[in-house]
């Protein structure tokens, strides 16, 4: 939660989520796996891996790479 956190923009928070996803940076399409073992869950799930991103934004990017820029 506080990595997810720490990269919030200002606007957002936990009560607007649907305004904002958990976006993977690497697309869980990209990283097949079968079981919570597999080095691909590992590294989809990974902290690393996630980012809070727009709505809008996360629909736009499907399954491409994608990582925002640092303001």
């Amino acid at each position: 939660k506080e990595h997810l956190e720490n990269q919030f923009e200002p606007w957002m928070n936990w009560d607007n989520q649907g305004e904002w996803h958990i976006d993977h940076i690497y697309p869980q399409s990209k990283l097949p796996f079968k079981s919570m073992s597999h080095p691909n869950f590992q590294k989809c799930w990974a902290l690393e891996n996630l980012q809070p991103l727009e709505a809008k934004e996360n629909i736009s990017k499907g399954n491409r790479l994608y990582e925002r820029e640092e303001a």
